[in-house]
């Protein structure tokens, strides 16, 4: 299954969750099972369709159970089904074939360093390391100063010899010898 088929699939499934959404129950009997099983499906879709609005489906999950003001609790509910109204008419606009199509892409291509979708983006002074795309650009007004590309065998890794554990042994070893000189030359140590 392509991941759009995925993605329209869970917009159904969120649809058919807010025709099941019930305000009243939802304040009012915030510790039923059924309301329960409601906010972890719906939560759970959204996890799936995109985490931010995850996030903000679970911040206002927080003021449903019962230990919230029964005011503050008819407030979030009201503010739940406005907030999971407006996903469903954004998610139904929305066309998920471009999910599909980068799929394919970057598979044809190989790893990408950044993937541009956008508007206006700037990107300066990059360094990409053995990818075959570094700068994919699909958006508009991109631009590109100063990046640097590096291909290297899929064997030989680029590491420093700082990087290596004896790099690291050599340096704290240096550390000390420089730290033992300078307390020596100027007498910080008492005789």
């Amino acid at each position: 299954m392509k991941n759009s088929e995925k993605k329209k699939k869970l917009v159904e499934e969120l649809v058919n969750l807010h025709r099941t959404l019930n305000v009243h129950q939802l304040y009012t009997e915030s510790s039923h099972k059924i309301t329960l099983d409601w906010l972890a499906e719906t939560a759970s879709v959204l996890k799936n369709l995109d985490e931010n609005d995850y996030q903000e489906f679970s911040r206002l999950r927080k003021s449903i159970y019962p230990g919230v003001l029964p005011k503050t609790r008819k407030d979030a509910a009201h503010e739940i089904d406005g907030f999971v109204r407006q996903k469903v008419a954004e998610y139904k606009r929305y066309d998920f074939s471009s999910l599909d199509e980068n799929k394919e892409k970057r598979q044809k291509s190989g790893p990408i360093g950044i993937l541009n979708n956008g508007r206006n983006n700037v990107f300066n002074d990059n360094k990409f390391i053995n990818l075959d795309v570094g700068i994919q650009d699909n958006g508009e007004n991109t631009i590109a100063i100063g990046n640097k590309f590096t291909t290297l065998d899929r064997e030989n890794k680029l590491e420093f010899w700082y990087q290596k554990w004896w790099g690291l042994i050599v340096i704290g070893v240096l550390i000390i010898i420089v730290g033992v000189l300078l307390t020596n030359t100027f007498g910080l140590t008492k005789p």
